[in-house]
């Protein structure tokens, strides 16, 4: 039991996760057993994270910014950062805060996948679903727990996605590939990367005011705080099918 991490207060800090750092974790097996499921919930196979990072102002100003660019009450699900003429927009920022907004974002976001599903608009269960497949298709493809970071990602360059399109990890890869091919140089990948998770920020809000309030007495989560603000504004995502 003192192996536990308990929740501490949000303390203006993003959480982190990245599949494929820690797509080989496996829990402590003494901690999960019937006695801690009463207070804890278990940990699964690939649920680990990676040190927080502190939530910047660089991240709060671009991301008040891309709330500000919306003429619409009706969030998109991505696209804005992707069309082509946001894609030949000039920089604004320096290269290397693209980088830090994308990347703290993104690990952000997967954290809410790998942690706290129930923060986001998809039912738990097939949040949960999703990630278990993640985990089990990157363990599959590395198989090796030594396989070095570098390795990992020239294997991806290496493997013929095509023949995969049900793999979510080597969909990955191939919409790496592909936004690599169109998008004419690095900073430029992360310009749209950064507005990317911005945007998608927007989107990844649970409606349920209930599983909001639950993590609010232990400080809450930063995606709580934008849930709240796109609330007030009266912002809306565009409904899935059946939604």
């Amino acid at each position: 039991m003192c192996r536990v991490r308990l929740l501490k207060p949000w303390g203006r800090q993003l959480r982190q996760y990245s599949l494929l750092k820690l797509y080989n974790y496996s829990p402590w097996k003494c901690i999960n057993n019937r006695l801690t499921a009463a207070y804890v919930d278990p940990k699964r196979n690939g649920q680990d994270q990676i040190a927080p990072t502190n939530l910047s102002e660089q991240v709060i100003k671009a991301i008040a910014q891309s709330l500000m660019m919306y003429d619409t009450s009706n969030l998109e699900k991505g696209q804005a950062s992707l069309r082509p003429n946001n894609i030949g927009t000039q920089l604004s920022k320096e290269p290397r805060e693209h980088f830090g907004i994308a990347t703290q974002l993104s690990k952000y976001l997967a954290y809410l996948v790998a942690f706290t599903p129930r923060l986001l608009p998809d039912h738990p269960y097939r949040t949960q679903s999703i990630f278990r497949s993640a985990v089990s298709e990157a363990r599959g493809l590395f198989k090796e727990s030594s396989v070095s970071m570098d390795k990992r990602i020239e294997m991806l360059k290496g493997i013929d996605v095509e023949q995969c399109q049900e793999n979510i990890v080597l969909q990955g890869a191939k919409l790496g590939r592909q936004f690599a091919s169109v998008v004419a140089n690095e900073e430029q990948i992360w310009k749209v990367l950064a507005d990317f998770w911005e945007e998608m920020m927007y989107m990844a809000p649970s409606n349920a005011a209930a599983a909001h309030a639950d993590y609010l007495p232990t400080g809450g989560e930063f995606v709580t705080h934008v849930w709240v603000f796109v609330s007030h504004a009266d912002m809306k995502r565009e409904p899935h099918d059946g939604e």
